[in-house]
């Protein structure tokens, strides 16, 4: 059996114009190829050796290791890290349900009510459009804010590949914030931003940022929450730029992390809460972790709370 016929065109051109050629010089060539038989075709990881004797090259030996179930696992693990991603975005939104049930509720209300001004007016005697135009124009202004809030939640919850996009963070922020802020005036709670005054962008996928910023936002709410009589406390999010480095803090004023919560908190089904599931932060992290950064968290240094911050490489556009 000759070597060509184990393993598909590429493969075998790849073996001959590179493993073979980077062998004779190193000794050794790895990498995954592609090899064929009566059952189909499957991957392999392929190491060429180059043996000498008295510094004259002798053969060639070759060991492959089928690859095959190592990709079906990886593939099935994809598969449900992408399903475990989905529902905590369902279950994020549905801790919104109260935020985005009073989105909806205004520019709804708004829509009825400049219709019910223009039903009332036609039961005049007379009308002209003059008289019409402006509640027409704010009805329309209302009905596509309550589009844009839908859309939102729609785009959130669609279960979706990762799309990469050139996106500006202070602008993402502000679309964040607005499904949140509910949250924060029934918290009794001030959120805060504090941003640069150039524009950052990065080339990532908006809903994955999105569930990033939500989990990290809703948690420093929910630490910082005190009773409506009581005074109003602020919850920060910095947006810096540290080099080639888009640094996001979300930092709230909480009674902070103990030493065992603060290594232990991104661990999977671990939480601080009685009522947590242990799983937002634990899949932010690999979220933040697939698009090249790092999110970590600690104790504000000054002040009570803690912090959670992240990093992420900024684009060129």
């Amino acid at each position: 059996m000759c070597l060509q016929s184990l393993f598909t065109d590429a493969s075998y051109n790849t073996i001959l114009s590179e493993a073979l050629d980077i062998a004779e010089q190193v000794g050794s060539w790895q990498g995954e190829l592609t090899m064929k038989s009566e059952c189909g075709m499957f991957p392999v990881h392929l190491e060429v050796l180059a043996h000498y004797h008295l510094d004259n090259l002798e053969h060639y030996s070759i060991v492959a290791r089928n690859l095959k179930a190592v990709k079906e696992t990886e593939a099935q693990l994809k598969h449900y890290k992408s399903e475990v991603d989905h529902y905590s975005r369902l279950i994020t939104m549905g801790v919104l349900a109260s935020s985005l049930a009073h989105e909806l509720n205004q520019p709804l209300t708004g829509i009825f009510n400049y219709l019910r001004g223009i039903e009332l007016r036609f039961k005049g005697e007379s009308i002209h459009w003059d008289d019409i135009a402006l509640p027409v124009t704010n009805a329309s202004k209302a009905a596509m804010r309550a589009g844009s809030i839908i859309h939102q939640m729609m785009s959130f919850t669609k279960k979706r590949p990762a799309e990469l996009e050139c996106i500006e963070i202070a602008s993402l922020l502000n679309e964040v914030l607005e499904l949140v802020h509910y949250n924060a005036n029934k918290a009794n709670v001030e959120l805060i931003t504090l941003l640069p005054d150039h524009e950052i962008f990065v080339n990532l996928d908006r809903v994955q940022l999105e569930q990033v910023l939500i989990n990290l936002i809703i948690n420093a709410i929910e630490a910082s929450e005190v009773e409506p009589l009581q005074d109003v406390k602020p919850v920060y999010i910095c947006v810096e730029l540290k080099g080639e480095l888009l640094v996001v803090t979300v930092e709230d004023r909480g009674k902070g992390l103990s030493k065992v919560h603060i290594e232990k908190v991104f661990q999977q089904f671990y939480s601080t809460k009685t009522s947590g599931l242990g799983m937002g932060l634990a899949i932010s992290k690999s979220l933040i972790e697939e698009m090249g950064g790092e999110l970590w968290a600690g104790n504000n240094e000054n002040t009570e709370g803690a912090f959670f911050s992240f990093s992420l490489h900024v684009s060129n556009r």
